[in-house]
């Protein structure tokens, strides 16, 4: 009487699962890459909204409204202002980052040790009119003021918080931006008369959420959204293909 094989001889043990560190880098590589493209999408989508906004001068606004675009310049609310801490000039809206850079040599790392943001209530003036701006929820759309290095903590770093930046053995690199009292300034938003007062028309947001105070005109300001989308875009799909092919390669 012959015995049957048994099933055992035609199984296969399986193959573990081996995940190299490379595997696992390309995988963040893609993941960041989907980031970039879903950040570059929506850069290119509000600038298409605030392109597509139209344009009005601050005495033809009403009030309960669609979105419009209104430029002009900044003003104070009872002087109730900022002296933002790069060049002292008087301010509604600024914003700082302090990143810390150890010079220990090939293990350099850069970490932000202080994050500072800063906004008040202002008007936008042109000419004898003027309209009250709420910033808390808008996209403050500013260009770079400016970006420097200081060496071991000296100057700005010791002046905005000396007890945190006395150390010998760091450098400091600090970026930030402001919008300045006096400064030409555009709005897109949607304007609504304020509660209790109904002579006071007021930009506290927008009906499809692009709310944004840019320190530029309409055009620049849609070129600069362009610009930073494209590149988001582009960038993420960059990771994305190149890190696909190397994961199925």
């Amino acid at each position: 009487m012959s015995m049957l094989p048994s099933s055992k001889l035609f199984m296969r043990e399986p193959l573990p699962l081996q995940i190299s560190g490379q595997d696992i880098f390309l995988g963040i590589l893609v993941v960041f890459g989907v980031g970039a493209l879903i950040a570059g999408i929506y850069e290119l989508r509000k600038a298409i909204s605030v392109s597509q906004t139209p344009n009005k001068k601050v005495k033809n606004v009403r009030g309960d409204e669609d979105d419009i675009v209104v430029e002009g310049t900044v003003e104070p609310v009872d002087s109730n202002t900022f002296t933002e801490p790069f060049d002292g000039n008087e301010s509604v809206a600024y914003s700082y980052k302090i990143e810390r850079e150890s010079e220990s040599g090939a293990d350099d790392t850069l970490e932000t040790i202080e994050n500072e943001n800063k906004q008040t209530t202002f008007y936008v003036r042109d000419g004898e009119h003027q309209i009250l701006v709420e910033p808390e929820a808008a996209d403050l759309q500013m260009a770079q003021k400016t970006k420097i290095s200081l060496e071991n903590g000296t100057s700005l770093a010791q002046r905005l918080n000396p007890a945190r930046f006395g150390w010998e053995t760091f450098s400091y690199y600090i970026s930030g931006q402001s919008l300045d009292v006096n400064s030409q300034v555009s709005i897109r938003g949607t304007p609504t008369k304020k509660k209790n007062e109904s002579s006071t028309l007021v930009f506290s947001g927008a009906t499809n959420g692009t709310f944004i105070i840019s320190d530029t005109d309409p055009q620049e300001t849609v070129q600069r959204m362009w610009i930073r989308g494209g590149l988001f875009a582009a960038l993420g799909i960059g990771f994305i293909l190149g890190g696909g092919y190397l994961i199925i390669a």
